[in-house]
C-alpha cells in the first residue's frame, strides 16, 4: 500500500455471502502478509473470492478454492 488508507479485505462465497471480513480497518503505508485460517470457522469446501476494498473501491478481487480434509 502507498499510502494511509481505509482498506478492508473479505472472503466471499459464490453467491457473494460474506464468509469472513479479515481486516476492516485503517492500513498504514507498507507491505503487508495476512493469514486465512478456515479450519477455525464454520466454512466448508468449495470456490470463494478474496476481495481487497481501498477506500471503498474495489481494488482486486481473486479466486479461492478451498479443500478441507
Amino acid at each position: 500500500i502507498s499510502k494511509t488508507v481505509n482498506g478492508q479485505l473479505k472472503v466471499l462465497d459464490v453467491s457473494g455471502k460474506e464468509g469472513e471480513e479479515v481486516i476492516n480497518k485503517i492500513q498504514n503505508a507498507g507491505d503487508y502478509k495476512v493469514s486465512f485460517n478456515a479450519n477455525s470457522k464454520n466454512i466448508s469446501s468449495g470456490i470463494f473470492f478474496v476481495t481487497m476494498k481501498i477506500d471503498g473501491n474495489i481494488y482486486d478481487s481473486k479466486k479461492l478454492m478451498l479443500i478441507k480434509f
